[in-house]
């Protein structure tokens, strides 16, 4: 993770809109920040039964997921 900006002392009038430690990847790290889960649950074997198959098509999905973000990455790395 490299730095962008450091600002310890920002103008008065931009003190509420600085970043004080702006980073590569800030963004997403914001993003990640904000992700919550629901309180636990235990539900009934018959759920996990009728839903098999939603669970398995949003686990391709994540993969699916990852690999594009690693080709995404390959590509930017490979273009500087």
């Amino acid at each position: 993770m490299n730095a962008r900006r450091l600002t310890l002392l920002p103008s008065y009038s931009h003190r509420k809109s600085n970043i004080p430690f702006d980073y590569e990847d800030r963004e997403m790290v914001e993003v990640l920040a904000e992700l919550t889960r629901a309180q636990e649950v235990a539900v009934p074997l018959d759920f996990w039964k009728k839903n098999v198959a939603v669970m398995e098509t949003f686990e391709q999905l994540l993969r699916n997921t990852e690999d594009a973000l690693w080709t995404l990455n390959s590509a930017y790395i490979t273009g500087q």
